[in-house]
């Protein structure tokens, strides 16, 4: 008997076995990237949906210091609160003209991509443009976490980007994917632009910056982000073809204004809407200055309308440093970096504004940056206390005036 023994050489595999396994490989993170992202904006939306319950045994909670919404639903108008009863106002009255100028300049404050989709949802299936704007809002949303988990995977890896989608969900300003707002059509334009950026796509680079700067003005951070990918581009490779993304991601806000200018008469009515109505520009901090010394001057004791504002403010500057510190160590391209600094820039030098949970969700490349660099007990402690502070935001903007999103 002989002491070698025979080893069986594996099998030659053939060119279709080959090709089921290219085919099978990507298949799985792709599925992926749509279930899990899918599976915990449900959840979170859930945790929403409970929070907004105390709201369910007020009188109205539709009622405040905005436009009368439509609807009997309580619920609903639990969601249309605030800037969403704004935002149903001009899907279903369209905006001021000349002669309506004076009397309706707070309406030309709010970008006119979400209403548009509200009102052709409204006015295709018949529902109540609260109904349409809530289910837009949240649709919007979806897609927007699975663009989140894209540009995380992008940037980092998959692992990286199940995290991220946790963060990015759980963030106390998502409450605004369930609410008649325009947040998640930003998210959804920003996200697009930056994935197309990366791949040096410069058309549709700029087609989803337009679609973002037409839903929201803090938006403009994707403008700013577009012409620092070109300038990169032009030096290294000069490339001049880059131009064509900020130059056409600026086109949604300057179609804006200028249909605005032809309609009211006004070149500069969404700027007076601004500073009349909503009293906010861009200052160099006066605002959250002011904030931060009024928590310490009148530190709220009550609910009483606006009592809260400045300890959001606070916690927003708070977030606003520690993101600093963390961003200043992400070794991302340089306009991912840019767009995110300016995302955080950008409500700290609003006047009235200020760092407040849903002008920060802008800026969430940041939770692509937190769920990277932090250890596991970190980023439990982070996805936890944002959960708690999640519901707790959404109970007091659903039921009370005390903090404004």
């Amino acid at each position: 008997m002989s002491i070698l023994t025979r080893v069986e050489s594996p099998p030659t595999p053939t060119t279709s076995d080959i090709e089921i396994v290219e085919q099978d490989v990507p298949t799985a993170p792709a599925r992926r990237g749509i279930l899990w992202p899918l599976k915990w904006y449900l959840v979170s939306r859930l945790v929403v949906l409970a929070a907004t319950i105390p709201a369910l045994f007020m009188h109205d909670p539709g009622s405040g210091p905005w436009p009368i919404m439509p609807g009997n639903l309580a619920l609903l108008r639990a969601l249309g609160r605030w800037d969403g009863a704004w935002y149903l106002w001009v899907a279903n009255n369209g905006y001021p003209t000349a002669g309506q100028f004076h009397h309706h300049l707070s309406e030309v404050a709010f970008f006119p991509l979400y209403p548009m989709t509200v009102r052709g949802l409204s006015g295709l299936t018949g529902w109540s443009e609260l109904a349409a704007g809530v289910t837009v809002a949240l649709i919007a949303g979806a897609v927007a976490t699975v663009l989140v988990w894209k540009l995380a995977a992008r940037l980092a890896n998959h692992k990286v980007a199940d995290r991220a989608v946790m963060l990015f969900v759980f963030f106390p300003g998502s409450f605004a994917l369930s609410m008649a707002y325009a947040e998640g059509f930003m998210v959804v334009g920003v996200a697009a632009c930056l994935l197309a950026l990366l791949n040096r796509r410069w058309v549709l680079a700029g087609l989803a910056g337009a679609f973002a700067t037409a839903s929201r003005p803090n938006a403009a951070a994707i403008v700013i982000a577009c012409a620092v990918a070109a300038a990169v581009e032009i030096y290294r490779r000069r490339e001049w073809k880059a131009l064509l993304a900020p130059a056409i991601a600026s086109t949604g806000a300057l179609a804006f204004f200028t249909f605005l200018w032809i309609r009211t008469g006004h070149a500069l009515a969404w700027f007076e809407s601004e500073k009349e109505e909503w009293h906010d520009h861009l200052g160099y901090g006066q605002g959250v200055w002011k904030r931060v010394t009024g928590l310490f001057h009148h530190f709220p004791t009550s609910f009483k309308p606006g009592s809260l504002n400045d300890v959001v403010a606070v916690g927003g500057v708070l977030i606003v440093l520690l993101s600093a510190v963390v961003l200043w160590r992400m070794r991302w391209p340089l306009f991912v970096r840019i767009y995110t600094a300016a995302a955080l820039l950008i409500p700290v030098l609003s006047v009235a504004v200020g760092p407040r949970p849903r002008m920060l969700f802008g800026a969430f490349p940041m939770a692509v940056a937190v769920a990277d660099k932090s250890s596991r007990t970190v980023y439990r402690v982070a996805v936890i206390a944002s959960a708690v502070i999640l519901v707790a935001i959404t109970i007091v903007i659903t039921t009370s005036l005390s903090s404004t999103p």
